[in-house]
């Protein structure tokens, strides 16, 4: 969330031009899973931000947090506490600027864990196809329907296979995510953006 606001806010706000200009924030979810999590600095911080943002007339659209990904356990417990929380702020902060908020929390076909890649962490392509279809939905742009219908009805997992992919998982993501978290390390240190300067989208040729 620091490295979001004090690096990339600033930069964002020389491009506005007015609220024909589209600002989409989303920072503050990676801070909430951590096991030092300070949900009143974070939420402060996020708010803040926000705040800061909306001054510049900017059009600023907000993401909210699935809380139930249709993962169980304790873990899934802790996630869907937190980011009850922290999407109440999202929405208080969103309403106080007169932000547009894109929340599927009220989805029901939403929390199915099909939708979440094999890191159960991340949205697969499906899902984010749905998420895209929504938020051009919430700004008013043509978007396919197709997107709130639900999947089909899952099919049962064999016992031996759902155990195969539970432990295949805790080796793959969980048991690495446990050994940075003891290092001190993240999964982002040493990487760099994607795109470090702005570019145009679609390209211009």
């Amino acid at each position: 969330l620091s490295q979001v606001i004090n690096d990339q806010v600033p930069v964002a706000l020389t491009y506005i031009e007015g609220p024909e200009t589209l600002i989409t924030f989303h920072a503050g979810a990676n801070d909430a899973i951590r096991p030092g999590y300070d949900a009143r600095a974070s939420i402060a911080k996020y708010q803040q931000a926000v705040r800061e943002l909306s001054k510049s007339g900017a059009t600023i659209l907000l993401f909210t947090v699935l809380e139930d990904t249709g993962n169980k356990g304790r873990g899934s417990k802790i996630w869907k506490e937190r980011f009850a929380e922290f999407n109440k702020a999202i929405r208080e902060v969103g309403q106080e600027v007169g932000a547009i908020v894109s929340d599927a929390n009220d989805l029901d076909f939403f929390k199915d864990n099909r939708f979440l890649a094999f890191d159960r962490l991340h949205l697969n392509a499906e899902g984010h196809w749905r998420v895209s279809q929504g938020v051009l939905e919430v700004l008013g742009y043509p978007s396919n329907p197709a997107w709130r219908i639900p999947l089909p009805p899952a099919k049962k997992t064999p016992w031996l296979k759902e155990r195969y992919i539970g432990v295949l998982w805790f080796f793959l993501f969980a048991l690495p995510w446990i050994w940075r978290r003891i290092q001190g390390k993240s999964s982002g240190d040493n990487r760099s953006a994607k795109y470090p300067a702005p570019i145009s989208w679609p390209p211009v040729n």
